[in-house]
């Protein structure tokens, strides 16, 4: 590894974030106004502080004051276990009592509290800290030396950061997109990889440190961990009140194009069946057993797993189709976000529901809540080719009285956010494809059936909310809700399907031909021996 990519950290001890980790020579360098506003106590200077000096008898301590240092000689004669150095004590006489906004109260007793200097100064200086912070005052980072604000660590203001931007919402409410849980998720994984990490070392070396940190994330992962700590990190210092012209910035690279997971309509198919219970062998073929009649295609039994099998055959072709995401899933319903769930409750704002028409299916993602952002996850129309499908699921609910489009056997509602990843996983092990398939991986498929259909990727991208701020600003809204009912009528597996099936036919020609060659070469003849003909000769 370069010397320039070496991360050195520290070893000194990180500043505390209420901003009164500070040595003598910085409180004798305040200005009074600035000493007052600091420990807000009436002070102008350390020497202010009231104490009794060494020399001067306990008794004679000074009158009315709330608290005093005062200076304790060792004994003249020490035992073995005396004090054989002079110490310095906080004497508090009043209650001190903390700030409004701290939860008022009383911050510290009378009682006397032992302090660490061993000089006046310091024991002066030690004492204005601890009753400031008792008080619950800070400092704020305007008022610190360039030191004090590189000793921060970087843990502290991005834990300040997600406790102060990142709470969550009162009443229990949860956001309707997931951009808080998301952050919370990369900011804790980058504390646990570097908790001792201070502001002063954060610079371009940071990304090679922290991808080579043994945290269970993907790169991928780690880049956008990185991007989100950026972006808290800046916001947490002006938390502090580090003015903004403080650069603590660090290059990322561009992770580039995303690998895409490529899909073939016997992998579609087999995905389809396994979830209907089917099961396959890694190669594609049918898994068979005995049967009564001689061998069958092995199935899974009707027990408890099949809820979720059957929730994801739903689920798989809705995926891809709609390129939808996976925790929208559950709580969809097909009745309108006003009627109130039966059995669960869900917050107002996040309600998706199919609206079936006479004319067309609407698949409204996030309720009919209107979101500020990048992506305005609006009513998107269900395919053309997919649509009977989905009216037969509307059919078949609506007799039973189900209002759950993604539900259990007997109709009740998923209780989480999402559907079984673990059921997902045993439908890809059944059905014999990559066992590394996720259900983002739908969302690539879309992309290539809209790809092989013609659909330009505007076109989808209005399908799938993936840039529609981008879209409205270019197009506006009328062109965009065309764009919609275009994406409607071309999205289709049927071009996908056909090229398939000639790279399926060109596979099989080619094998086809290695058999026909393999078996002349088991029946021709043997060539006669012929002696080779030497340089020589």
């Amino acid at each position: 590894m370069p010397v320039q990519d070496v991360l050195v950290l520290r070893t000194a001890k990180s500043t505390n974030p209420d901003g009164y980790d500070m040595t003598v020579e910085q409180a004798r360098a305040m200005q009074p106004a600035e000493f007052e506003r600091t420990f807000g106590l009436g002070l102008k200077s350390l020497d202010d502080v009231p104490a009794v000096q060494p020399g001067v008898l306990l008794e004679r301590a000074p009158k009315g004051c709330p608290y005093y240092v005062r200076h304790c000689a060792p004994p003249k004669n020490p035992g073995p276990k005396d004090r054989k150095e002079p110490a310095f004590d906080l004497v508090v006489k009043a209650p001190q009592r903390a700030l409004p906004e701290a939860g008022g109260g009383i911050a510290v007793p009378p009682r006397i509290i032992r302090l660490k200097a061993k000089d006046a100064d310091g024991a002066r200086l030690e004492a204005l800290v601890f009753l400031a912070r008792k008080q619950g005052r800070t400092r704020r980072a305007t008022d610190w030396p360039i030191g004090a604000i590189q000793a921060l660590l970087v843990a502290d203001v991005l834990r300040r950061y997600k406790a102060e931007c990142l709470s969550a919402p009162p009443d229990g409410v949860e956001e309707a997109n997931s951009t808080r849980r998301t952050y919370t998720q990369s900011i804790d994984a980058f504390c646990r990889a570097l908790p001792e990490l201070e502001v002063g070392d954060v610079n371009d070396a940071l990304v090679a440190r922290y991808l080579a940190c043994p945290v269970r994330r993907s790169e991928t992962s780690k880049l956008t961990d990185l991007y989100t700590v950026r972006r808290s990190l800046k916001v947490g210092l002006g938390l502090f009140g580090v003015p903004p012209t403080y650069n603590c910035h660090f290059r990322i690279p561009d992770k580039g194009m995303l690998p895409k997971t490529p899909w073939t309509p016997d992998e579609y198919d087999r995905l389809r069946k396994a979830a209907d219970g089917w099961v396959f062998n890694p190669d594609g073929t049918p898994k068979m057993i005995p049967g009564p009649q001689g061998p069958v295609q092995m199935r899974r039994a009707d027990d408890w797993t099949w809820c979720g099998r059957e929730a994801w055959r739903r689920a798989i072709p809705f995926k891809a189709y709609l390129a939808t995401r996976h925790g929208r899933l559950p709580i969809t319903r097909w009745v309108p976000p006003e009627v109130e769930p039966k059995g669960r409750k869900l917050p107002k704002h996040d309600r998706p529901w199919m609206e079936v028409t006479d004319h067309g299916i609407y698949y409204h993602r996030d309720g009919e809540v209107h979101h500020d952002g990048n992506k305005r996850r609006g009513a998107n129309k269900v395919p053309v080719e997919f649509e009977p499908e989905v009216r037969a699921w509307y059919e078949a609910d609506l007799e039973r009285g189900c209002e759950w489009v993604f539900h259990k056997r007997d109709g009740s509602p998923y209780t989480g956010r999402k559907l079984c990843r673990e059921t997902f996983d045993n439908i890809v092990k059944d059905a014999g494809i990559d066992p590394d398939r996720i259900p983002h991986h739908l969302k690539d498929l879309a992309v290539e059936w809209s790809d092989e259909a013609g659909m330009d990727r505007d076109t989808l991208a209005a399908h799938a909310d993936t840039t529609a701020r981008t879209l409205g600003r270019t197009y506006g809204d009328p062109r965009r809700e065309a764009l919609k009912e275009k994406a409607a009528r071309q999205m289709s597996q049927g071009p996908w399907r056909e090229r398939g099936e000639r790279k399926a036919n060109v596979t099989r020609l080619f094998k086809e031909a290695a058999g026909r060659r393999a078996a002349n070469a088991e029946t021709a003849a043997p060539l006669p021996f012929r002696r080779r003909r030497s340089a020589d000769s």
